[in-house]
């Protein structure tokens, strides 16, 4: 008995079936059946119905995000750099559903060289992980 899609189901099986019945539909039409003058309709179909659920699938399972980066990461929590509020990082991350975001960025950084004492990369990461 199939399932009824769950609330964070982000996987529906119910698609894969019209997915199937979009292809049975332009296989049938390149058959030259009559039935199904209308078969390239079927393209169409199975196309949307799978980028819906690519979609759906690059949804954030994670709640909140560090972001570790150098001077040039400035650059993407800026006003003037990118101007479209849409292409901010901020942005980028509430559109797979990240709800809190935590800016690590120094000048100069890098993974493993330290610069005036800052911390590395690296040692950012393993500080904010011990936060959990």
């Amino acid at each position: 008995m199939p399932e009824s899609v769950k609330r964070n189901q982000r996987y529906m099986p119910g698609l894969d079936g019209l997915r199937a019945v979009a292809v049975l539909a332009v296989i049938a039409f390149h058959l030259g059946f009559g039935w199904a003058p209308g078969g390239l309709l079927g393209v169409g179909i199975f196309f949307t119905l799978s980028g819906a659920q690519a979609n759906a699938s690059t949804v954030s399972s994670r709640g909140a995000v560090v972001h570790i980066g150098d001077s040039i990461s400035e650059g993407l929590t800026s006003p003037e750099y990118p101007p479209l509020e849409s292409q901010r990082i901020e942005a980028q991350h509430a559109d797979v559903g990240v709800k809190k975001e935590h800016f690590e960025i120094s000048g100069a950084r890098s993974i493993e060289e330290r610069f005036e004492g800052e911390p590395n990369g690296r040692e950012a990461a393993e500080a904010w992980k011990l936060e959990g």
